[in-house]
């Protein structure tokens, strides 16, 4: 039976290697502003904008810049529902761009089936599943399909338990499971109702492996948020998890010991370091949170690229500076001319893995001396405070 979602298929897809399933709902048939609107079953959940955007930008990351020599990528599933549908294409494909289908429970258990018979072939194979949407934790975590509230009588009959789906995938033959949850997991007005309920979907049923010599999958859950607290999106683009995710695999979640791969630890350090930071930025507070943390690589970047931030010991200093960079051997790796039209009281950038000099240049008749110190940059990010002395530039 032909995969719909199946979007990339590798030279030699029965060898070891990775298989991706990514899933962004932003349209809701039965949520508020949906096509089949049922208020009193929405509790006020409506449209989203960000988990289409953060699956398609996932998956050309996968396409395109995921790498792992142990496990090259043999398999791309993608599920979109979105408000306006187009066909997915990325950089160097060359088949003919196609329009994902929608992430409703039929074709969610479509290509769940066949990302599990791909995937089934060897214990040495990875998968990483991705989901952006609605969530909440009830009496079980739930996650929110496009067809949510399809039932009257079951409206969680189209969403999926996430605790009896990971519970499955740990007895299936892949032996290195990364989840990749981007929804809230806050409670639900009806959560009192709910208390002891079991609801939704598991997806995946658990079978016993005793006599198969086969051992339970290292499994690596992480969410967007900690348990009973909101994850937010952004209108015009991809989600604050998401953003964090794509920095960490490019390099910020690289870790030495693995030589530097990004591996599950370090992608749970990066993730709480760009998460926290992004939140900060926008008023909002959101903590990503790892469960079923068990330890294996991931992906190798191209290069280890780091965020920078930079502060002065003396706040005043920065009106009166005229320009800052970081070098490093091969040049300048990142700069700012400051703008007095828009005050900062930090510089943040994104460099290389090394050695920075990094350099505050004041204006001419301020009354600060130039500086320069050397600052050693390394993931997940560094954070550094420039000293700054009273003086006058010539």
């Amino acid at each position: 039976m032909t995969d719909a979602a199946l979007v990339f298929e590798g030279a030699v897809p029965d060898g070891p290697g990775t298989h991706v399933l990514l899933i962004g709902v932003s349209a809701y048939d039965h949520l508020l502003g949906g096509t089949d609107e049922k208020p009193h079953l929405a509790n006020d959940m409506g449209q989203l904008a960000s988990p289409a955007k953060s699956a398609r930008a996932l998956a050309e990351w996968f396409l395109t810049e995921f790498e792992n020599a142990d496990t090259p990528l043999q398999s791309l599933s993608l599920l979109i529902s979105d408000p306006s549908p187009t066909p997915f294409s990325f950089p160097g494909n060359l088949s003919e761009p196609k329009v994902p289908p929608t992430a409703t429970i039929g074709s969610v258990t479509a290509a769940i089936d066949g990302w599990l018979g791909r995937s089934a072939k060897s214990p040495d194979n990875m998968v990483v599943f991705f989901f952006a949407g609605h969530g909440v934790s009830s009496s079980d975590p739930l996650l929110f399909l496009q067809d949510f509230g399809a039932r009257s009588f079951d409206k969680y009959a189209t969403s999926v338990n996430l605790e009896d789906f990971l519970g499955g995938m740990r007895t299936m033959v892949p032996g290195k499971q990364l989840f990749l949850i981007d929804a809230c997991r806050t409670t639900e007005k009806t959560s009192v109702e709910l208390a002891g309920e079991h609801r939704g979907v598991g997806l995946v049923s658990a079978v016993d492996p005793t006599g198969t010599g086969r051992k339970l999958a290292l499994q690596s859950v992480h969410h967007a948020s900690t348990e009973f607290a909101v994850a937010y999106g952004a209108t015009d683009g991809v989600s604050l998890f998401t953003e964090a995710l794509l920095r960490a695999l490019r390099g910020g979640g690289a870790q030495p010991h693995l030589q530097w791969h990004v591996g599950t630890s370090g992608l749970e350090q990066a993730l709480g370091a760009y998460v926290s930071r992004a939140a900060q930025k926008h008023s909002v507070i959101q903590v990503p949170e790892r469960s079923r943390g068990q330890f294996f690589k991931i992906s190798k970047p191209a290069k280890v690229d780091v965020p920078l931030h930079i502060s002065l010991d003396l706040a005043e200093a920065w009106g009166h500076l005229d320009n800052m960079e970081a070098r490093c051997a091969t040049g300048i790796s990142a700069s700012l001319t400051h703008d007095p039209a828009n005050p900062i009281e930090e510089w943040s950038c994104v460099v290389p893995l090394r050695e920075h000099m990094v350099a505050a240049a004041f204006k001419q008749g301020a009354a600060y001396n130039h500086a320069a110190e050397v600052v050693m940059v390394a993931p997940p990010e560094t954070v550094y405070t420039l000293t700054i002395q009273a003086g006058a530039v010539p």
